[in-house]
């Protein structure tokens, strides 16, 4: 999980950029870049404290977006609201995401996965 599905994350992430309109051009480096620089967060000590997104900031209309981005592609769709309510309970775990913001996320993913 730690190698080759976040390889496969990576290329989903580009298809994603590519097919929405957000990025032109290549996205491998900024993109590897953006992967390498979490997971040397995270090596750092807990993983909880090297997440950044919008699930651990209670950014509920962030992932109502990217769910909208997803669209059509349900089985994605499903992988992102698996792993944004992982990082929902990672932040509640390390009290980096209040309670309300919390379900907020928690609302817009379907309630908890």
């Amino acid at each position: 999980m730690a190698s080759n599905l976040v390889t496969v994350l990576l290329d989903e992430a580009r298809r994603m950029a590519r097919v929405s309109g957000l990025v032109d051009g290549d996205l491998d480096v900024p993109l590897a870049r953006l992967a390498h620089a979490a997971a040397a967060a995270a090596a750092e000590g807990d993983a909880a404290t090297a997440l950044t997104g919008p699930a651990v900031r209670g950014d509920a209309e962030t992932v109502r977006a990217h769910l909208g981005a997803l669209r059509g592609d349900d089985a994605l769709r499903d992988v992102y609201r698996l792993l944004t309510d992982r990082a929902v309970a990672m932040g509640e775990r390390a009290a980096r995401i209040a309670a309300d913001q919390a379900a907020a996320v928690r609302r817009v993913i379907g309630g908890g996965v």
